[in-house]
């Protein structure tokens, strides 16, 4: 990664710039840039606003869980505009019917009952073993989620969900594609990622120690010296 290619990073559910906080200081020989998720209908408009936002030209685009699929999907749309992909914690292929199911009956409950944030249960699944006593971790993740509130909640919960399997496209793509996932990450269908790696012409997958879904908060400097490469 060098100062004279941009790189831009895309977030994941409920999160936003303080998920970079422990990285970006460890990253000093670029400058980064930041992409909200894109308030919108669904999948397509918001990589089609993402798309809008990076110029013409080489980039490096780094996506963390869902950012990571939205990342990947805007590679797959708009190869010319990417030179380097990174997908952190995110298998870019359909939620399992478990978690759709979960998320539907979520959507539910905010619309009669409203949002109280997310709860302790939810803030320890996202973390490794090793960080459930982390109380400066579990804050940042509270702070991010109580920012946002629950209209982008039901805004990312609604337009993200339906998601299609990605791995056609990427493997048509001839620039290099890096997935990195910690060992205790229970969102990420890692067999699929195998699988998918095989098959890539330029494909990387990276599992990091002692590491939940919250890569870049968990395993900052592991992740810096990755996207340092």
């Amino acid at each position: 990664m060098t100062e004279s290619t941009p790189t831009y990073f895309i977030p994941g559910t409920m999160c936003d710039q303080r998920l970079w906080q422990y990285l970006w200081p460890l990253l000093p020989q670029v400058k980064p840039v930041h992409l909200p998720i894109p308030d919108a209908p669904n999948l397509e408009a918001i990589v089609t606003e993402l798309a809008r936002q990076l110029p013409d030209g080489p980039n490096r685009v780094v996506g963390f869980s869902m950012g990571g699929y939205m990342a990947a999907k805007l590679a797959c749309r708009h190869p010319n505009k990417v030179s380097a992909l990174t997908v952190i914690a995110n298998s870019p292929c359909p939620l399992p019917e478990a978690e759709v199911q979960q998320r539907q009956s979520l959507l539910q409950s905010l619309g009669q009952y409203g949002y109280r944030g997310i709860s302790q249960i939810k803030v320890r699944q996202m973390l490794a073993s090793n960080n459930h006593g982390n109380s400066a971790l579990q804050q940042i993740i509270r702070d991010m989620d109580a920012s946002l509130g629950e209209a982008v909640l039901i805004q990312q919960l609604s337009a993200t969900t339906n998601r299609l399997d990605l791995a056609p496209l990427l493997r048509q793509l001839q620039l290099p594609v890096h997935f990195v996932v910690g060992d205790q990450d229970p969102l990420v269908n890692l067999p699929w990622l195998q699988a998918l790696v095989s098959e890539l012409p330029a494909g990387q997958l990276t599992l990091l120690p002692d590491t939940g879904h919250m890569v870049p908060l968990e395993s900052p400097a592991a992740l810096a010296d990755l996207l340092s490469r």
